[in-house]
């Protein structure tokens, strides 16, 4: 059955490259020349490996600890804050060399960023300010997969964004923010054919990323709640190792792109007014399922992930 609908798949094979589920990817190497079962696990091999990467790079609130905006100083310029993450999230794979089978692992990962608050926001009500208050953030990520695992090179990712604030937090509300941010990535191969593998995929990514935080000091403590949406896409590049796919030469190209859903909350103690800690935890609901894609590894199977965050607020 996965062999038929991967067959059928390379009708599509042909079309430009958009935003394409990894079916596609997988027909258009069968198209070339590949076998099927083996094209269909680099796929989503492939397919699986973004949306892990994308879900590391960016997690849950963009600027730890807290949803409300940093606001601009007395003065009138901008307040930076400067935070760290030590975070690790579940990334399940398809093994390559014994492809029914999946390679699983807590994936490690190092983030650090700046933030700088641009704009106080627009003041509602007497006890209601922060509308539309802006921050500016980016950061860059290093995820460290095992080396076992047959990726090649180390994982980096580098985000820009924008936080909105909708309410300051205050006395009789929370905090609510909505950020945006771009995320990019280098290139990275996942297995090797000339090692045993049957097959090797390299991909290019590249993702949005929204959220929607809310956050509340309760008793010393402040606790944010938050849902998320991730949305990658990349050009891809699938050998396999026989055939005209063969290592050595030209691999069948197309595009993969998926989507999907996060939910995070997490805790914050602040320490000498700037120093903020911060545990944060959270769950993304699983990709959509590969047609045809019959194997222990099922990407629409969920993570989990959690980090330990510092913010320094200056």
């Amino acid at each position: 059955m996965g062999t038929l609908l991967v067959m059928a798949a390379c009708s599509l094979g042909s079309r430009p490259l958009a935003a394409q589920a990894p079916e596609v990817l997988a027909g258009a190497c069968v198209e070339a020349g590949g076998a099927a079962d083996d094209c269909l696990a680099g796929a989503t091999a492939g397919y699986s490996f973004l949306g892990h990467a994308t879900l590391l790079s960016g997690l849950g609130s963009p600027v730890p600890g807290t949803a409300s905006n940093l606001g601009t100083r007395a003065g009138g310029g901008p307040r930076w804050a400067f935070f760290g993450h030590l975070s690790a999230s579940s990334w399940g794979l398809p093994d390559l060399r014994e492809p029914l089978t999946e390679s699983a692992e807590w994936v490690p990962s190092f983030q650090g960023g700046v933030a700088a608050g641009l704009f106080d926001g627009v003041r509602l009500m007497p006890t209601v300010g922060g509308f539309l208050a802006t921050d500016l953030f980016v950061d860059v990520a290093l995820h460290l997969p095992s080396s076992s695992r047959g990726i090649e090179g180390s994982v980096r990712s580098f985000s820009a964004g924008a936080r909105l604030g909708i309410f300051r937090e205050g006395f009789t509300v929370p905090g609510v923010s909505v950020s945006v941010a771009r995320r990019f990535f280098g290139e990275t191969t996942y297995g090797d054919p000339l090692a045993g593998d049957v097959a090797g995929v390299t991909v290019d990514p590249s993702a949005t990323s929204i959220r929607v935080a809310a956050s509340k000091d309760l008793f010393a403590v402040e606790v944010l709640a938050g849902f998320g949406w991730d949305d990658f896409s990349a050009d891809a590049r699938l050998s396999t190792s026989d055939g005209p796919l063969a290592p050595g030469s030209a691999a069948a190209r197309g595009s993969i792109s998926g989507s999907r859903r996060l939910y995070f909350a997490s805790a914050s103690m602040t320490f000498s007014l700037v120093l903020a800690l911060t545990v944060e935890g959270g769950w993304a609901e699983g990709l959509s399922p590969v047609p045809g894609y019959a194997a222990e590894h099922d990407p629409s199977r969920g993570t989990g992930f959690a980090s330990i965050s510092a913010r320094l607020v200056l």
